[in-house]
């Protein structure tokens, strides 16, 4: 019977589509009205008991009201009148009690029940209708008040002990219906949040397992170290769990290919890009035999595209890459970039662009520069993602910048390129402290 009760209460007018929050303020209200109902049924009981007929109606009609609110939200679904039913109602009928009952101290001081319109009026409602309730509660007061000194009404004066006990009734009324409904409220909010963690514990077990699949995707610290002799540091923080961020390094037909790409977003979306980007240069690079940079270029533009069925209603999706194809035995990189850049330094530093064209965006004829470099032993190449220059932080919360990072590679001049990569990293952790991370950040540096 009580499970049927708690069911119907809890169940009234809340519709299948509803929200969370929705549903939880409806359930909430329909407490409110529950008990309300039953304390308006005990006062006017109590009053026609003591004789007080004019008073005992009044609480009658409160428990007319309650009905019509609870009705309103079952079949016409109409949350906000019958809140505001039942606001009004609040308003008006206490403080009639009162007038009719001889005043507040002869009622027990029952005008404090009309304390529950503005409390439920900022429970549900915006602050700026709950601040003009509010006023409304302070002008039911001041017109309670005045009703008394006015009218003349025939009342029962009551004893001491009467009084007294209207007045505990009064208290412990109100704070049964205050309470039951809070304590539904933080349980429903409990149980939901339990839901919640429940569902964001699997949904971040999914993220954990993908981020496995994504880093088995990327070569790893000795993979790395096979293909550039030792000669690098790599520093790779994603935002997240995943990472928009990848890096890809190949030997193929007598070259050293080098990429380092910033796909849109970060997170999941940025990770899909991420193994979309890798396994389409798999096949450019390594069953194609294409090395050349701006060709890996222009074919992974295209292959993203077809990928994500590109069409001008669409929103772009893609990535920005570095690309660098090294011929080890004349000592000769190509470089081609789409918005991403290289920092390359000998004696001083040097910033090759790329072209203003990102992988798989609206462009059809697309043509990335390519530039060629002459080698030298023991210079350095840095190839990074935006996630660097563009974290905030420092004493001014400002962006890294470009030209502090260049500042940065010319103050490691000389330095052990592993060395570099620790300074890097530390620089990053005193730049950005107690600042959260924006973006993915990859920094690649090698020497050839």
């Amino acid at each position: 019977m009580i499970h049927k009760l708690n069911n119907y209460v809890s169940r009234n007018g809340i519709y299948n589509d509803a929200s969370a929050s929705g549903s939880l303020k409806v359930k909430t209200f329909n407490w409110i009205l529950f008990w309300t109902f039953w304390a308006s049924i005990l006062w006017s009981s109590l009053l026609f008991g003591l004789g007080q007929t004019y008073a005992a109606y009044i609480p009658l009609i409160a428990t007319l009201s309650i009905p019509i609110s609870f009705y309103t939200l079952a079949k016409k679904q109409n949350f906000h009148l019958a809140l505001n039913i039942y606001i009004t109602s609040l308003l008006i009928l206490p403080p009639l009690v009162q007038l009719f009952h001889g005043g507040i101290i002869n009622s027990g001081a029952v005008i404090v029940w009309t304390i529950l319109a503005p409390i439920t009026a900022m429970i549900f409602k915006k602050m700026k209708i709950a601040k003009l309730i509010f006023c409304l509660f302070i002008l039911s007061l001041l017109i309670g008040s005045l009703a008394e000194l006015l009218i003349d009404v025939p009342f029962k004066i009551m004893s001491s002990n009467q009084i007294i006990t209207q007045f505990i009734l009064n208290i412990i009324g109100l704070l049964t219906i205050i309470y039951f409904p809070i304590l539904h409220f933080t349980n429903e909010m409990l149980n939901q949040r339990k839901i919640i963690k429940s569902q964001n514990d699997k949904i971040v077990s999914s993220i954990e397992y993908a981020k496995y699949i994504q880093t088995a995707s990327l070569l790893s610290h000795d993979e790395l170290s096979a293909c550039l002799n030792n000669d690098f540091f790599l520093y790779y923080k994603p935002k997240d769990i995943v990472s928009g961020d990848f890096y890809w390094v190949n030997h193929k037909n007598g070259r050293l290919i080098i990429i380092c790409a910033d796909c849109t977003g970060h997170g999941v979306p940025g990770a899909f890009m991420t193994m979309m980007g890798i396994n389409h240069l798999n096949n450019i690079v390594n069953e194609k035999g294409i090395t050349d940079p701006s060709m890996i270029l222009l074919f992974l533009h295209y292959a993203v595209r077809d990928s994500l069925k590109y069409s001008p209603e669409k929103i772009n999706d893609g990535m920005d890459i570095s690309v660098c194809s090294i011929d080890l035995s004349e000592m000769k990189m190509e470089y081609s970039g789409a918005r991403n850049k290289l920092y390359y330094f000998d004696k001083t530093l040097k910033i090759f662009p790329g072209t203003k064209i990102s992988i798989g965006d609206d462009q059809e004829n697309v043509l990335f520069e390519k530039h060629t470099i002459k080698m030298n032993g023991g210079d350095h190449f840095y190839m990074f993602s935006d996630g660097y220059i563009d974290q905030f932080g420092g004493p001014k919360n400002k962006r890294f910048g470009s030209k502090q990072l260049a500042s940065l590679i010319k103050e490691m001049n000389g330095m052990d390129i592993k060395q570099q990569g620790r300074i890097i990293s530390t620089k990053m952790k005193e730049w950005k402290r107690g600042i959260d991370q924006i973006d993915d950040i990859t920094i690649m540096g090698f020497k050839v």
